[in-house]
Order: C-alpha cells, then sequence, then structure tokens
C-alpha cells in the first residue's frame, strides 16, 4: 500500500492481510544445534504459565502499549490497535492459539483472522 488512508472495508481487510502475511508468513530460520542444546538443558520454571493464551491476557496486553511511539516495520500503532476494542484482540488470539496449537509454520489466511476458516 501507498500509506494513505484505506477508504472502504475491502481496503481496510486489504491491508490486515498483507500486514499478517508479512509479519506472520516469513522464512524459517538456520537450525543451530546449539540452541537446540541450550533449550533443552535450561531448567525449567513451575511459575511459568504453559497454557494457551487467553483473550483476555490479549487484550490486556494490547491496553499496556504505551501510545504515541512510532509503529514498527508493521506500521501498525498501539493506537489503531486500541480503537478496534474487540476485533483487534479477537484476531490476534484467534492466531495466537492457531500458533500454539498447529506451530509457528501453520499458514495464516485473511480468513482464519476473521473467524472464516
Amino acid at each position: 500500500m501507498d500509506g494513505s488512508a484505506c477508504k472502504s472495508d475491502e481496503e481496510i481487510l486489504a491491508r490486515w492481510r498483507e500486514h499478517f502475511e508479512e509479519a506472520l508468513n516469513h522464512q524459517l530460520g538456520t537450525l543451530s544445534s546449539t540452541l537446540d542444546n541450550d533449550a533443552n538443558s535450561t531448567a525449567s520454571d513451575e511459575s511459568t504459565s504453559v497454557d494457551e493464551t487467553t483473550l483476555e491476557e490479549v487484550t490486556s496486553a494490547i491496553w499496556k502499549l504505551k501510545n504515541g511511539r512510532a509503529p514498527a516495520l508493521d506500521n501498525i500503532n498501539p493506537e489503531l490497535l486500541k480503537c478496534a476494542v474487540t476485533p483487534v484482540p479477537q484476531a490476534l488470539h484467534s492466531t495466537f492459539i492457531r500458533a500454539w496449537r498447529f506451530g509457528t509454520n501453520h499458514p495464516v489466511s485473511l480468513s482464519m483472522l476473521i473467524g472464516n476458516s
């Protein structure tokens, strides 16, 4: 996109599709046996939850983002995430749950993000 404001629902959905495809569908990193060995030899922390994230946790994390910060590579700033009170946390939560259940290599599509999968 050219950076201008979206004028229709189709343009908004296209921008979200572009964002999530770029953010979530990337090339695999280089395998590292050293990192694998380090990860396997670390002590587990009993206080760290290993359960799926909840919608409430996602919503809380969004609201904790500081306003006025420059957007990252995705050009989505905290204020934009906060103004879509219901759809953004639900879409992110759905994405996180799918990644948790299927692994990071599971393809992400717009229909998955908006619940038509």
